[in-house]
């Protein structure tokens, strides 16, 4: 280490920026399923999978719901509302 300040504080100041590139360089390179021990990414496949159920149950109850109203309409009956 030098005896001049301007050439610490510059070492220093170099130190900090390699330190920070590598917190950066490890926070791009990390896996969604190992961030933060991948409890969060556990979070997003759950929260996906109940949108896709939610979706798929919607799916089938409005293709039901068309066939109910096919046969009604089959029926002669008027449209219900």
């Amino acid at each position: 280490m030098s005896d001049n300040w301007v050439v610490q504080n510059l070492e220093n100041a170099l130190e900090t920026w390699n330190e920070k590139l590598s917190e950066i360089w490890t926070l791009i390179t990390t896996t969604p399923q190992n961030f933060k021990g991948g409890n969060i990414w556990k979070v997003i496949v759950d929260i996906n999978g109940a949108v896709q159920a939610i979706g798929l149950a919607l799916h089938h109850t409005g293709r039901y719901a068309r066939r109910l109203a096919d046969k009604w309409h089959s029926q002669g009956l008027p449209p219900c509302l």
